[in-house]
């Protein structure tokens, strides 16, 4: 009998022999015998499939619709190394009465209820789940080469050098810190960019890179802004890396991320709520509108951030933890409570209807037929014709992406290297016209269900859109339904919102952690601290306040520049269960207070589960069988390129798609905000930029040193023996590799010539 979590996987291939030979494989993974399985799943002819690859392009009909090229031994090899990857990351098989079905693994969401020992179990269990993807990127030629020519020496003025040369030795800082105890390490930042290390000659981008490797995750580039950062230490002989961060663009769609930042339906619905309560009952109606928040159980939309958020909506003092708000909430007079709150309101409605307005007026309508003026007094009479427009210049687009036809030139130039003039000729390329008039139709919908009706109160409109329209005081239940009600119109609104902040003020921290041997001395806190200084936030400044918008850029056809002040970081824990390094991490209140939070757990969505191999053979496939060349990294094709890739070819074949994309690896989220409330709509005031108010890297390495550092030493005297017998040669990336004598030669250069 199968589990009730067994997911289909069809197998539909022409020859009946492909299909056998998919289902063998698949017998093999259930069986457990993933050397068959990937034996078999290579033993497909190569031949035949460069033949198939090799198809000219079918012609399409003149009466429309595309006659697919069929590539049957492409696409059962697909399937076949679509199981091996599942197989390989967890994933169960189950062969029964010839029909195939997959299982995802069972993790752990949180560690409530597990022994230390199983708690290292599923960590374990997930470290063991990645390495075949960490593998694949290590024994790829190009990264071998890459680790090969790090690791080799050549010669400076102080002898030869390498990349071992910024590993630090470890009796020597154990020598350093019992001689001066805490102060031996000195910890600065710099951006690892194609600058060269003094000390040792090395691109600082390649150091970064090489370090990165040390992860028990692969590392993938991310689309958007990306600011690798080396956490180096002056305290020690050529300043070795103690740690690495990295600055990127935030993942889309992490809903526990919006909610937290108050960015989604979920969030809005619960503040209204509360603010009808204040405006309209007695305190009981407050307590009871708050403990419905409480009843979501959603930690990024909390009981405690909620009435923290309607505070500052109300311009109460917000300091001093939640049940010091509750009660400033009810000790305000009833006079007080409805002015506050019909300004507040008047707030929320004109942020609502003024962000729509001004994501309308960021695209260009230079060729779309009308003003924008017109779009916003009207909007309905221009919906059908940007409709029209956009149709037509998809089926220009797609034609324009063909295999059958030469490929017209365009511009792939960033906005970055582009005038104004160009830019506005890129904009008219049949690919952002699609995406202008299908953006601009969208947004003239919404702000038509936004508008209010004539004569309506403020306060009125604002529950009808959130609350719903059939919403009356008092309520029967106080009862949250995570955004239900919330019109379409609001929803949009939140969404550029979220969408504008996320483009340039708010930053994922991608890579946060130690280098060995800084981990036996707690340097995953201190890197974790670090993020919280406004080094880094200064940095990304530096990086992106004169960067042009290539996003924008083409959507305005002008040159468009975006804020780059941070208004806050968020980030993920490689583990879901037991303790991590984020935890309990907060700067003191004389650095500013700012800490990172758990606002939640993120679902386990992605392509981390299939290799880059699978990726290959599936765009293969795209192209083969639609004749078309669709997904590219170019902005207007849609967000994350591999993920595309992975659906589309994953769907071509058949397969249950969203199903297969959930790993089921749930992961901790945590948010810190340099500027709270700032994000929040009907919030007034300016933030003033983190770069500028918040702690040095010096004062927060000396908090480090102080609450972390010094403590472990004292608690831990054995970190000292520990540090002892660290052999920084056991940790160079080759000892993971297949080498050649002649390698081998060159890097025992690097290991005995060296003091």
């Amino acid at each position: 009998m199968l589990e009730k979590r067994a997911i289909p996987f069809p197998i539909a291939l022409g020859p009946p022999w492909l299909g056998r030979h998919v289902l063998t494989v698949a017998a093999d993974l259930a069986k457990g015998d993933f050397v068959a399985a990937r034996s078999r799943a290579q033993r497909l002819e190569q031949s035949t499939r460069e033949e198939e690859q090799s198809t000219a392009p079918v012609a399409e009909p003149a009466g429309g619709g595309r006659v697919k090229r069929v590539a049957p031994t492409l696409r059962a090899q697909a399937l076949c190394q679509v199981l091996v990857d599942l197989a390989t990351n967890g994933w169960a098989v189950v062969v029964d009465t010839g029909r195939v079905y997959v299982r995802a693994p069972g993790w752990k969401a949180t560690g409530a209820g597990l022994t230390p020992a199983q708690v290292q179990q599923e960590k374990e269990a997930v470290r063991q789940s990645l390495a075949a993807r960490v593998d694949e990127q290590l024994n790829r030629a190009g990264a071998q080469q890459f680790i090969y020519a790090q690791e080799r020496a050549h010669f400076a003025m102080g002898g030869p050098r390498s990349i071992l040369s910024l590993i630090a030795d470890g009796p020597a800082l154990a020598a350093s810190l019992r001689a001066v105890g805490p102060s031996a390490i000195e910890p600065y930042i710099e951006i690892a960019d194609d600058q060269r290390d003094p000390h040792t000659g090395l691109k600082l981008w390649d150091v970064f890179r090489y370090f990165r490797y040390f992860w028990s995750f692969p590392y993938y580039s991310t689309p958007g802004r990306t600011l690798p950062i080396l956490v180096r230490d002056a305290g020690q002989p050529n300043h070795p890396v103690c740690g690495l961060l990295c600055l990127a663009s935030p993942v889309p769609k992490l809903t526990v991320r919006d909610s937290a930042l108050g960015l989604t339906p979920t969030w809005l619905e619960a503040v209204v709520l509360v603010l009808e309560a204040l405006a309209h009952g007695p305190d009981e109606a407050l307590l009871r509108a708050l403990a419905a928040v409480e009843l979501l159980g959603d930690a990024a939309v909390s009981r405690e951030r909620v009435a923290a958020d309607v505070g500052a909506l109300l311009k109460v003092d917000v300091d001093g933890g939640p049940n010091v708000v509750e009660r400033r909430l009810l000790s305000l007079s009833q006079r007080a409570r409805g002015q506050r709150v019909a300004a507040a309101r008047r707030r929320l409605s004109f942020d609502l209807m003024e962000e729509l307005e001004a994501a309308i007026r960021a695209i260009s309508v230079r060729d779309l037929g009308l003003t924008h003026a017109q779009a916003l007094k009207n909007p309905s009479r221009w919906v059908a014709q940007l409709g029209e427009f956009a149709a037509k210049a998809r089926d220009d687009w797609k034609r324009s992406r063909s295999l059958a036809e030469p490929q017209a030139e365009e511009n792939r130039r960033g906005s970055q290297e582009m005038t104004d003039d160009e830019i506005s000729e890129t904009a008219r390329e049949p690919l952002f016209r699609k995406k202008r008039a299908a953006q601009l139709r969208a947004l003239l919908v919404a702000w038509e269900n936004l508008r209010p009706v004539e004569g309506e109160d403020v306060g009125d409109a604002l529950r009808r859109h959130v609350l719903g329209e059939g919403f009356k005081w008092p309520p029967e239940a106080f009862q949250l339904t995570g955004g239900k009600y919330v019109s379409q119109g609001a929803r949009s609104a939140l969404h550029h919102r979220l969408s504008r902040l996320m483009a340039s003020q708010v930053a994922d921290v991608s890579v946060c952690g130690a280098i060995p041997p800084y981990g036996l001395l707690l340097g995953g806190k201190l890197v974790t601290l670090l993020a919280l200084s406004r080094g880094p936030s200064a940095l990304y400044f530096q990086q992106y306040c004169n960067q042009v918008s290539d996003i924008g850029s083409k959507m305005a056809a002008k040159i468009v520049r975006k804020p780059a002040d941070l208004i806050a970081i968020t980030t993920t824990s490689f583990f879901s269960v037991g303790s991590s390094q984020y935890n309990r991490v907060r700067l003191p209140p004389d650095l500013g207070g700012v800490g990172w939070e758990h606002v939640g757990q993120s679902r386990g969505h992605g392509t981390l589960h299939f290799s880059l191999e699978t990726t290959d053979l599936l765009q293969d496939l795209l192209h083969v069988e639609t004749g078309q060349a669709l997904i590219t990294s170019r902005f207007g094709e849609g967000p994350s390129e591999r993920l595309r890739k992975v659906r589309d070819g994953l769907l071509l074949l058949g397969l249950p798609a969203d199903d297969l994309l959930i790993h089921g690896m749930p992961r901790r989220v945590y948010l810190a905000e340099f500027a709270p409330h700032f994000s929040r709509i009907g919030v007034e005031g300016a933030a003033k930029p983190w770069r500028v108010s918040g702690p040095s890297v010096e004062q927060t390495a000396a908090f480090w040193r102080a609450r972390w550092l010094g403590p472990r030493l004292e608690r831990r005297p054995e970190t000292f023996d520990e540090l002892g017998r660290f052999r920084r040669e056991d940790y160079l990336l080759s000892k993971r590799l297949k080498r050649s004598g002649l390698q081998q030669g060159e890097l025992a250069l690097v290991s005995g010539g060296e003091t």
